[in-house]
């Protein structure tokens, strides 16, 4: 993702990365994380789902269900709408287990890096809910579907740097340490 360059308001060039002020109409550019929902849907076994990604970053790798948040939209309901993407299932939000900053795309340069604040909630299926395990039903951003025990999962997680620390969290509650 490129830096901003130019003036959102006026078109001017800017004469610094963000944080800076246009020179010409003064507008304020900021470079804030992108707010980002994810869930972790149990089932009643105790199992976690997982999807495997079939878009960069990270192809191929296991990803909580998730994604960014709509320019209008809580990150209650980015959860709910990105478990109902990826898994074609709608999902009961039960709780939160926390915030994560990260980095999204380790391919970019640091000066053009995009960073998310993720949250994630604890949620299950709704009782009438069942998740559709063809993952060409999913489109392209997801290619495979799987639920996994805590102490089973899987070693290739996308976005590693804060992916394994959501999964411990997730894990000791599991424990209920």
């Amino acid at each position: 993702m490129a830096a901003v360059r130019f003036c959102s308001h006026c078109g001017s060039s800017l004469a610094a990365r963000p944080p800076t002020k246009c020179g010409r109409c003064g507008v304020e550019h900021w470079r804030n994380a992108k707010p980002a929902a994810g869930a972790l849907v149990q089932d009643d076994r105790g199992r976690l789902l997982l999807v495997r990604r079939g878009r960069p970053p990270w192809v191929g790798f296991w990803d909580l269900p998730g994604g960014f948040c709509d320019h209008d939209e809580a990150p209650e309901e980015t959860a709910r709408r990105e478990v109902a993407e990826e898994v074609g299932a709608a999902i009961e939000i039960v709780g939160i287990l926390g915030l994560w900053l990260d980095r999204y795309d380790p391919e970019e340069p640091d000066e053009d890096a995009m960073w998310c604040l993720n949250v994630y909630y604890f949620a299950r299926l709704t009782a009438d809910a069942t998740v559709n395990a063809t993952p060409t039903d999913h489109g392209a951003e997801v290619s495979d579907i799987a639920w996994f025990f805590p102490e089973e999962l899987p070693r290739q997680i996308a976005f590693p740097d804060h992916a394994a620390e959501v999964l411990s969290a997730w894990q000791q509650r599991q424990r209920g340490s």
